[in-house]
């Protein structure tokens, strides 16, 4: 209510939103909430506290899911826009958070959104909240698994922000003190990222092969095991293996509070091959 006196004292005026619309259906509450639920994390929910209180189960199937989520005055890609921005301002909810990140892809909404919602929670709540978030966004994206877990090999990322297979293994996902992420990736032969910037610049450290690195409107630089690239910050570049081996790198991103990185469109085979 708070807000909303705030809105109106700043000469805002919010419409109220039309009534849901009467669920037509001859299902109970729990049919009707265990389908909605379903759909929503991808698969029957079981668990050892639904064993133990089944009422629990079937409060939040009959009420959370069959009275709320049912209703058509939003859909399931703003309530999860909502629940995750809710949850990542709340602090202390990251296992919450990482359930509804997961329910978030599964109802559609895209890795390049949930980023795009991450960075507006750095600038709009707190950076460090921002970063919570942005955390377990990575983990779910690599399948939620922790570094014990992923080291020493890396785990294989795909998603529109690279070309041809790449590998990631994440070392510091989150350093408040040093202000810093820090990554292992490996490029197979002629796999690169997308043309992209950090607002508070990176560091590559390559650590084996051989591959490219290029700043917009400078010629490709050849980079090899020992080579140490600084970029600055708010600079578009890319970099990648070369046609016939293999790079890997250690990539530092300094500066985090700056913000996140922004990707841009991929790097053509034409950029890619003109040496």
């Amino acid at each position: 209510m708070q807000v909303l006196k705030i809105r109106k004292q700043n000469g805002i005026k919010d419409k109220i939103g039309t009534d849901a619309r009467p669920l037509l259906t001859d299902k109970s509450k729990l049919e009707i909430g265990t389908e909605i639920q379903t759909k929503l994390i991808g698969a029957p929910n079981h668990g050892e506290v639904y064993t133990f209180a089944p009422v629990i189960d079937q409060f939040l199937k009959e009420h959370l899911f069959a009275d709320i989520f049912s209703r058509d005055t939003l859909n399931f890609q703003s309530r999860e826009i909502a629940t995750v921005s809710i949850l990542a301002s709340l602090g202390g909810t990251e296992t919450q958070l990482r359930s509804h990140m997961k329910v978030a892809l599964n109802v559609g909404l895209t890795e390049n959104q949930l980023q795009h919602l991450v960075s507006i929670l750095e600038l709009k709540v707190s950076w460090q909240d921002g970063q919570v978030a942005k955390r377990i966004l990575d983990q779910t994206l690599v399948g939620e698994l922790t570094f014990a877990e992923i080291s020493p090999n890396e785990v294989a990322i795909k998603n529109q922000n690279f070309t041809g297979k790449v590998w990631v293994e994440i070392l510091v996902a989150d350093d408040r003190t040093w202000n810093t992420q820090i990554g292992n990736v490996t490029f197979s032969p002629s796999s690169r990222t997308n043309w992209h910037y950090h607002p508070g610049g990176q560091i590559l450290l390559v650590t084996k092969g051989s591959g490219y690195y290029q700043e917009k409107g400078k010629p490709v630089r050849i980079v090899k095991a020992g080579d140490i690239i600084q970029c600055p910050p708010n600079t578009h570049h890319w970099h990648g293996a070369t046609p016939s081996e293999e790079l890997s790198h250690i990539a530092i991103g300094t500066n985090m509070k700056a913000g996140p990185v922004t990707w841009l469109e991929p790097v053509s085979d034409e950029e890619y091959l003109r040496q």
